[in-house]
């Protein structure tokens, strides 16, 4: 019974994390916004990818030297903060513009490695979503929990990573949602943009480890 306390409690922590306004997020509104679903998916997968390898080092001891690394964070940190910075900047700087023909979303196109890439990145060099998982896992995790229990946490994490933003991209994607929102592209995308620079900018100047 107490495992299930557990296996709740990580769901629960997550499920307000996913939905929580942030880099990710970011990420995935724009992109879907922008390009077709089968790349917003890409993205989504992407973000999955970052969350998988956060939780790779942390269930192998490596969060623990995260946490104690300063120089690992502040690097994570700048990094982290300069992608952002510059995916904000492109989208500000994006002229595109989204049609809608017979049902079918038309926008710009990307390759699917680049799409992924920027959902894998944005995650991946995000320090707050490296210390989330740390953290939430410090939280949970006891001496005495099995092995297979950090198998189910891992795995619930990364299903409500892929569900929620995978729905996400999909009802943004979805052609009565585009059309409807088709007038407002620009505006949703350079504040897309904006998002990510203040992320960016609250990463690079103001985030404290």
């Amino acid at each position: 019974m107490n495992y299930l306390h557990a296996i709740i409690a990580i769901a629960g922590i997550h499920i307000l994390g996913a939905m929580s306004p942030g880099p990710d997020f970011a990420v995935v509104v724009k992109n879907s916004m922008r390009y077709t679903r089968k790349l917003s998916f890409m993205t989504v997968l992407g973000i999955a990818s970052g969350i998988a390898i956060h939780l790779a080092y942390t269930t192998l001891g490596f969060g623990i030297t995260m946490q104690e690394s300063q120089t690992v964070m502040v690097v994570i940190q700048y990094v982290g903060g300069t992608y952002m910075g510059y995916l904000g900047v492109k989208n500000l700087l994006s002229t595109s513009k989204m049609q809608v023909e017979d049902n079918t979303v038309l926008t710009e196109t990307i390759r699917k490695r680049s799409a992924f890439l920027q959902g894998f990145l944005c995650n991946l060099l995000n320090p707050k979503a490296a210390m989330f998982i740390v953290g939430s896992f410090s939280l949970s995790i006891r001496p005495d929990m099995p092995l297979w229990l950090l198998g189910v946490f891992c795995l619930e994490i990364l299903a409500i990573t892929f569900l929620w933003f995978g729905f996400l991209a999909y009802i943004l994607t979805h052609p009565p949602v585009v059309k409807a929102f088709q007038k407002m592209h620009g505006i949703i995308n350079k504040s897309m943009g904006l998002l990510l620079i203040v992320f960016a900018i609250k990463l690079i100047f103001f985030s404290k480890f």
